[in-house]
């Protein structure tokens, strides 16, 4: 076991899941990429199925539903992997959905998008994004309550 920092426990197994799942990932996206010749950034997926083209709108739709089916299989096949939501008003998330779609036009790309495809591609724009995405994070979590809203 790994030492509690405020309230939350790592596991040797949560140690081995993180790595494996950012390789994944970034196998993944670089496939995407290679393939199709366009980026598969999760803000830019979803922008896609509400303004693409046919063919732009059904691969955003297979990218997407295969993203919340394979969470949805690792939840069950792995348990305490996902976050129990269930005491968490829906509203919350409403709203945190919402300003994080806002935010991820606004920075022309989410944190995926940044973090793995244009770091990757060494952006200028991208560094400044995952800089304010480190930055914001931080300041929430120094000054949200450890355990969350209640």
């Amino acid at each position: 076991m790994v030492a509690p920092h405020r309230g939350v426990m790592a596991t040797n197994l949560s140690l081995l899941i993180a790595p494996l799942g950012g390789t994944l990932l970034g196998a993944s996206l670089t496939f995407v990429t290679a393939m199709t010749g366009r980026g598969a950034g999760i803000s830019g997926m979803a922008g896609a199925l509400l303004s693409g083209d046919r063919a732009d709108r059904a691969f955003a739709a297979a990218f997407l539903t295969g993203m919340i089916i394979t969470g949805g299989v690792l939840a069950a096949v792995v348990p305490g992997v996902a976050v129990d939501v269930s005491g968490r008003p829906s509203i919350a998330f409403l709203l945190g959905a919402v300003l994080v779609g806002w935010g991820a036009r606004r920075a022309n790309g989410c944190t995926s998008g940044h973090g793995i495809l244009g770091v990757s591609r060494t952006s200028a724009r991208s560094f400044v994004a995952i800089a304010l995405f480190a930055l914001a994070a931080s300041i929430v979590v120094a000054i949200w309550p450890a355990g969350g809203a209640s």
